[in-house]
């Protein structure tokens, strides 16, 4: 899919912001809104939505770190690159410090200045977008991990219990979650022998699928259950982790035993 990039390019050049804006339209890639000064931009930012900021540092009435500043604050993190002609070091370092994405000095052949610009742009806008999805994705993993009937687990290939749902501690009737913690994996086998068998399957084949197990409970009641898990491997290939579900089908079974 191809996104249309929406910029809001602030100075008071009036001449250098069409020149900007007629660069960046040109490639199809961008929609420029121009703004004469910080206060018209805010006033902007107020009644719609832009992908990014461009902004010159030297301004009156609020100068560029001010601006960005403001637009932290009441806007969120909106990709920012300071475009100026204020070279020295403390500028760039303020500005970055601030919160700005990108930092890009004034100058040079027009073309080659305002390309540059907009590859920043498209970088800011990027990374901005991959984060906004990788949360999303963590938001939805969360939740779904949170409401899940199934226990859910990341236990360590030793035998530590990384992370689980409430379903989790709930199956294996332990009150808190220290206290299921604490306790290594191995001791919800009720054949310990058993984890063994279950992890050298999981290495032959790449995962299990419903395999059944006879796992215990705190109080050493015996529940049928299948398992669900993958390994999760490091970039080397070596081991991380293993995530999975435990659905308990002792009801289930005892129904089609009687």
């Amino acid at each position: 899919m191809v996104f249309t990039i929406s910029v809001l390019y602030v100075d008071d050049e009036t001449a250098l912001l069409e020149i900007g804006k007629l660069f960046l339209e040109a490639s199809g890639d961008f929609t420029v809104t121009t703004a004469p000064d910080a206060a018209d931009a805010i006033r902007l930012l107020g009644q719609e939505t832009f992908d990014a900021i461009v902004s010159d540092y030297q301004m009156p009435g609020m100068d560029g770190i001010q601006f960005l500043g403001e637009v932290r604050a009441r806007f969120g993190p909106v990709p920012f690159i300071l475009f100026t002609g204020r070279g020295r070091e403390e500028i760039v370092i303020q500005a970055l410090n601030s919160g700005a994405d990108f930092y890009l000095q004034k100058g040079g052949e027009p073309k080659a200045q305002f390309a540059e610009l907009a590859h920043k742009i498209k970088s800011a806008v990027s990374q901005k977008r991959a984060e906004d999805l990788l949360r999303e994705s963590e938001e939805r993993y969360r939740e779904f991990f949170t409401i899940s009937r199934d226990s859910i687990f990341i236990t360590s290939p030793e035998g530590r219990w990384i992370d689980f749902n409430d379903a989790t501690r709930e199956m294996f009737g332990y009150e808190n979650r220290e206290e299921l913690s604490r306790t290594p994996v191995q001791a919800i086998y009720v054949n310990p022998e058993e984890r063994i068998a279950f992890l050298a399957l999981i290495e032959r084949d790449g995962y299990v699928k419903e395999y059944p197990l006879r796992l215990q409970r705190k109080d050493g009641a015996v529940i049928d259950t299948l398992i669900t898990a993958v390994p999760v491997r490091n970039p080397d290939g070596s081991l991380k982790n293993f995530i999975g579900t435990i659905r308990d089908v002792t009801p289930l079974k005892r129904a089609t035993e009687d």
